[in-house]
């Protein structure tokens, strides 16, 4: 009897031993991968295997690692296999849809939550808390009063928003404090800090009602779209200049900080600078998250938050308070707060302002461009038209309206003047060309005086149209003309020339230069020129280093005196503010590139320049603020100026990294008046702040053409350290590391070998985590 029951107990051992617990849909906590869905989750005694599906659009890729791990009671288990699909390459499901299935180690039955990471790479996917143990939970509120409830009167206001554990309400993220219920009333205490309001709601069949007190409620609904506008015809005035500051909140649904980030960032155009500012978007625990930035006039903004990229309308002294829903439920945006309205229009009527132009040249990359230009304009003209309906079945407010066209019209101004960008673009598509391949694949167009006419349709002198979201791209495109470039280019060409011939002692190098140069002076050919100057600018750019802020102010004013010529003679009409601001935008990049702010005088001799005095003030203001960064950069000094070593060119760079071993080195080359250089080494800088107890080196090297006290002045705001090589030293990188453009970027290993001669680019995906394997490899 003792044997039979041992028997027993040892079969149901073995059988408990291979039990499978499976837990069907389990809730999660937060994802950023709202396309991809945990069917279910088997625990063994010999795996733990996550059964997804995904729904993508027909021929989207995406990929798996296989580095994807789970954590389970703060173990980190890494993927054994994979079914369904394949670890480490690009997926494309015809339909979109695809099931698999990923097995890691076993984990023990009893563990309550998993969090499912894909990658330690910065665009994994993460989905965590995935619960493996039903737990009740007790809802605060009614289910059926969650959700984000909107005003019946007509302004589509967003006015209450009911979650889990959070409430928005007055443009503020509050926690629950007491709940009561009072009949059909419910009585919510809200706390925010030391913060607290009283809020009544009540539900039944048409709605909720909320309030501050029981007498005063007000119907809502949970759809603000199935409701029409109330009339609204305020526009635009002017000015639409304001130097003041905006302010930018909201509160994301369904975040975690187990989904690795806790910012974002906010990046605005800049007409002042024709460049882009960015901001730092800081998101707390609780999902809340707060931005404030200065802004010269209001405008749309691009919102990049890691699961989310948006547009938003902003203006200078106002506030707007953003729901941005990361969970599976998919609730719709909503807003609060100033321009609330404006910004539902524009979410509304954006599929009207957006068309892929490229798709024009898709199939024919040599389409004539004049043709190019009728399927744009005919575009545009269709676009107008669906705008107008959804004006008159909508009650679109002035503003709305207003910033539709202007969005409408540049857009497709912009498009038209990136014509051989997007020809080039096509080419090389159809033809698998690398982009690795710089010089041009198929011969750019002529932007003549007749292809250019349509900008006799836009109103480009107008003061107000700053506010639209393509203008500032527009202005940067219209003032480097081929037609304003020719003129302009034949001037500097025989300016540089004349300057050249009053110079003694000109190496063979330099002669050689200033014949090539000499030959192009009188050139139609724009090609051919930009060829030439290409290939000397090094040289001449060295010769006239000491003399660079004489030469750069004859070359400005030619041209300005030819922009305003050429783009006059286009447009036929009126162009002075667009022309201000374009000489506003070179003046500040002169100021912001050279790093020489303006003395008192030199601004005082300019401000009669200035028709319109909030232009002046805006380059004031710039100026004074690269003062400031040159102030505060003197105080906290975290660059480092290096001598050359003197040693043979062919082993200057060798001599270089020396200094450097045992460290991982990212070396940037560039110079100072190179725009996507600096660009790029902004973009790099919170990364640097990220891996600054890392150990890798930031190495920045730069020729003789960066003026020596502009390079002096900028490098003391690029955290790294900073090279400035000979002429002779940088035609050997150049040659070793087949620089044909700058910015180039190579990478070296802690041993002192280069490893990549043209390596990834700071704004690339998963640059951080790409250099952080450099570093522990």
């Amino acid at each position: 009897m003792k044997k039979t029951t041992l028997s027993i107990c040892l079969a149901l051992s073995c059988f408990c031993a291979m039990a499978q617990k499976n837990v069907m849909l389990p809730a999660i906590g937060a994802t950023n991968a709202k396309e991809i869905t945990i069917d279910k989750v088997a625990v063994s005694d010999t795996a733990t295997t996550l059964y997804f599906s995904a729904q993508y659009w027909p021929g989207t890729w995406f990929r798996i690692s296989s580095a994807s791990y789970i954590v389970a009671a703060d173990k980190k288990l890494v993927a054994k296999s994979i079914s369904g699909m394949p670890f480490d390459q690009q997926f494309t499901p015809e339909n979109g849809k695809v099931s698999f299935t990923i097995s890691f180690p076993p984990i023990d039955p009893n563990t309550p939550k998993i969090d499912y990471i894909e990658s330690d790479s910065d665009n994994s996917f993460k989905i965590v808390d995935i619960e493996l143990m039903a737990v009740k939970k007790q809802a605060v509120i009614p289910v059926a009063l969650m959700g984000n409830w909107f005003k019946t009167e007509g302004s589509k206001q967003w006015l209450l928003g009911l979650y889990d554990n959070k409430i928005v309400y007055d443009n503020t993220v509050w926690n629950y404090g007491q709940v009561k219920t009072d009949g059909n009333i419910i009585d919510i205490k809200l706390q925010h800090g030391k913060d607290i309001r009283e809020l009544y709601v009540k539900h039944d069949t048409t709605g909720i009602y909320a309030g501050e007190t029981k007498k005063i409620m007000q119907l809502l609904r949970d759809k603000p779209g199935d409701m029409k506008y109330a009339a609204d015809g305020k526009g635009f005035t002017l000015p639409v200049f304001k130097n003041d500051t905006a302010y930018y909140n909201g509160y994301i649904n369904g975040y975690s900080s187990k989904l690795g980030y806790k910012t974002g960032q906010i990046i605005i155009n800049n007409i002042v600078t024709g460049g882009q500012d960015a901001y730092l978007i800081s998101i707390a625990a609780d999902g809340s998250f707060s931005a404030k930035m200065p802004m010269n006039y209001p405008e749309e903004c691009f919102i990049r938050i890691p699961c989310f990229n948006s547009n938003v309308f902003i203006e200078p002294g106002k506030h707007l308070f953003q729901f941005i829903d990361i969970t599976k439920k998919s609730l719709p945006m909503a807003y609060m707060g100033d321009n609330a309205r404006l910004n539902y229009e524009l979410d509304a009527t954006r599929y009207m302002t957006f068309f892929d132009y490229s798709k024009v040249f898709d199939n024919n990359p040599d389409l004539e461009i004049n043709l190019f230009k009728k399927a744009v304009l005919d575009k545009r003209t269709n676009k107008l038209a669906d705008l107008e309906k959804y004006r008159a079945d909508h009650n679109l407010s002035k503003k709305g309206y207003e910033l539709t066209v202007l969005n409408i019209n540049y857009e497709a101004a912009q498009r038209l003047l990136q014509v051989n960008y997007l020809r080039e673009d096509a080419y090389r598509k159809k033809h698998n060309i690398p982009t690795t391949q710089r010089t041009n694949a198929i011969p750019p167009a002529k932007l003549d005086s007749t292809y250019l006419s349509f900008l006799k349709y836009i109103d480009i002198n107008s003061q107000a149209d700053v506010v639209s979201n393509d203008y500032g791209n527009f202005i940067r495109s219209l003032k480097y003309l081929d037609i304003i470039l020719v003129s302009v280019n034949r001037k500097i060409l025989s300016l540089y020339v004349a300057e050249l011939k009053n110079k003694t002692s000109l190496s063979t190098e330099e002669k050689q230069a200033l014949a090539a140069m000499d030959s192009v002076a009188n050139s139609d050919d724009q090609d051919v020129i930009n060829a030439v100057y290409k290939k000397n600018h090094s040289v001449i750019s060295a010769i006239f280093a000491k003399d660079s802020v004489q030469l750069s102010e004859k070359f400005t004013v030619e041209l300005k005196s030819s922009r305003k010529r050429e783009l006059t003679a286009v447009a036929q009409k009126d162009i002075s503010f667009a022309l201000e601001v374009m000489n506003l935008q070179i003046g500040s990049e002169n100021i912001d590139h050279t790093y020489i702010p303006l003395t008192t005088k030199q601004l005082t001799a300019i401000k009669p320049d200035y028709k319109y005095p909030y232009l002046y003030q805006a380059l004031v203001d710039q100026n004074t603020k690269v003062r400031d960064k040159i102030a505060a950069s003197i105080k906290i000094r975290e660059s480092v100026a290096n001598e050359t070593p003197k040693t043979p060119v062919d082993s200057a760079f060798a001599e270089i990294i020396k200094k450097y071993k045992g460290k991982a080195i990212y070396v940037d080359f560039w110079a100072t008046w190179c725009v996507p250089c600096r660009m790029g080494i902004e973009t790099i800088a919170p990364i640097k702040e990220d891996l600054k107890n890392e150990n890798v080196v930031f190495l920045y090297i730069t020729n003789q053409s960066s003026p020596v006290d502009a390079y002096n002045n900028v490098i003391k705001n690029i955290k790294g350290e900073h090279y400035r090589v000979s002429t002779d030293v940088w035609n050997v990188l150049a040659s070793k590391f087949n620089i044909d453009g700058i910015p180039h970027y190579a990478l070296v290993n802690k041993n002192g070998a280069v490893v990549d001669v043209n390596a990834m680019r700071p704004e690339e995906d998963d640059f951080k985590t790409k250099l952080l394997k450099l570093v522990n490899n």
